[in-house]
C-alpha cells in the first residue's frame, strides 16, 4: 500500500518459442529483490567471503544457491533454503537455463529456457480403458478405423487386419496396460481406433477406444520406479491440466514373444 500497489499482488506466466528454444516467463510485480540484501545475507551465512565486487545480477543469482535463504526464521512454506537451487538443478539436467530480472519496488521476471528438441513433442492423444495417453506422432504411420477394415484370427498370432493386401497383426493397448492378454474376441475391437506403428520386427496395429486429438507436449522425466520400465517415453499435461503418460509403442510391443515371431507366423 505504501508503494502505491493494489494489495492483491498480479503473477503473469508467459510461454513462446524462440528459434529452436521454449521460453517460460514468470513476473511478479512483488517489491523485488534487493540485491543489497542478498550480498548482506550471503556473507552472514557464509556462501560467499566479500560482496566486494559483486554485481546487483550476480547477488540476485545467488538465491540459487543450495540453502540460501534471506528470511530470518523458518516457516513450513519458506526459510529453509530449498527448492530454488532444485530448480536450476533440473533444468539445467536437460540443457536449460534460468536468470532472474528485478527492480526493486516494480517486480521480478524468472525466464526459464529449455531446447525445443529436448522438451517438446507432437503427440497424439488417444483413450483406452477410460484414460487418456500421448503417443509420439512419428511413431504414428496412420490411423484406421476398424469398422472399416477386415479383422480376423490368426492361428498362432491372434487378431489381425487385412491392409492393402497385406495382413498385419492387431494388439489391443488396454489389454496390455491391464495386462491381461489379448482381445478374447474380434467383435470387441469393432468400434475402436488403430494405430499403425512400425516396431523392429514388423508393422502393427494397436487398437485404442478413441483418438482424441493431436497437441504439441512438453515433455517430463518419469521417476526411477517407472522410468525402469519399458514402455514410456515420459509423462507430461494435457491441455485440460491433468498430467498423462507418454506411450512408447514400438518398445511396449516390441517384448512380446509372438510379436517378434509375427513375420514368420504369417509367413506359415
Amino acid at each position: 500500500m505504501r508503494a502505491g500497489k493494489s494489495p492483491k499482488g498480479r503473477v503473469t506466466l508467459h510461454a513462446f518459442n524462440e528459434g529452436n528454444q521454449l521460453v517460460v516467463e514468470v513476473r511478479d510485480d512483488g517489491k523485488g529483490i534487493d540485491p543489497k540484501i542478498i550480498r548482506e545475507k550471503a556473507v552472514q551465512k557464509g556462501v560467499i567471503r566479500s560482496a566486494q565486487g559483486l554485481s546487483d545480477q550476480d547477488a540476485i543469482m545467488l538465491i540459487f544457491h543450495a540453502g540460501f535463504s534471506t528470511k530470518s526464521e523458518t516457516s513450513e512454506i519458506s526459510g529453509r533454503g530449498v527448492g530454488m537451487d532444485v530448480v536450476r538443478t533440473n533444468i539445467e539436467s536437460i540443457g536449460g537455463h534460468v536468470t532472474v530480472n528485478s527492480v526493486v519496488g516494480v517486480g521480478s521476471t524468472f525466464r526459464i529456457v529449455i531446447p525445443l528438441s529436448l522438451a517438446v513433442l507432437d503427440g497424439l492423444i488417444v483413450s483406452a480403458n477410460k484414460e487418456k495417453f500421448v503417443v509420439p506422432l512419428n511413431q504414428v504411420q496412420e490411423t484406421l478405423n476398424l469398422a472399416r477394415v477386415k479383422v480376423f484370427q490368426v492361428e498362432g498370432v491372434g487378431e489381425c487386419i487385412e491392409l492393402r493386401g497385406a495382413v498385419v497383426p492387431l494388439y489391443s493397448l488396454s489389454d496390455r496396460l491391464r495386462r491381461s492378454g489379448l482381445s478374447k474376441g474380434t467383435s470387441l475391437l469393432k468400434d475402436k481406433v488403430a494405430l499403425l506403428v512400425h516396431t523392429k520386427s514388423c508393422l502393427v496395429g494397436i487398437a485404442v477406444d478413441d483418438v482424441m486429438s493431436t497437441q504439441q507436449i512438453v515433455v517430463k522425466p518419469l521417476g526411477e520406479d517407472i522410468g525402469m520400465q519399458k514402455g514410456w517415453f515420459g509423462s507430461c499435461i494435457l491441455g485440460d491440466g491433468r498430467p498423462s503418460l507418454i506411450v512408447n509403442m514400438s518398445e511396449l510391443f516390441e517384448s512380446d514373444v509372438t510379436l517378434k515371431n509375427c513375420k514368420e507366423n504369417l509367413a506359415a
